[in-house]
């Protein structure tokens, strides 16, 4: 949930199933302690190929997080 990734202190890493990765701020999804809301309830869109499926990875740090942004297919 989204009080769980404020927690982290990191942003939200999307990775759609085309490959194409994103970096979201917990700032952007108003990530805040006591919200609750499940991550997976989130609605994103990929810019690549318009497809709604995608998985969520957090991240503790913001330097792991870019390493893995970086990696990205394609």
């Amino acid at each position: 949930n989204l009080h769980t990734l404020d927690g982290y202190g990191g942003p939200l890493g999307v990775e759609c199933r085309c490959g194409r990765r994103g970096l979201v701020s917990p700032e952007f999804l108003d990530a805040h302690p006591g919200n609750m809301r499940q991550i997976r309830s989130l609605r994103f869109v990929c810019r690549e190929c318009g497809s709604r499926q995608w998985r969520g990875f957090i991240f503790g740090r913001h330097d792991d997080a870019l390493g893995w942004a970086r990696r990205a297919p394609g």
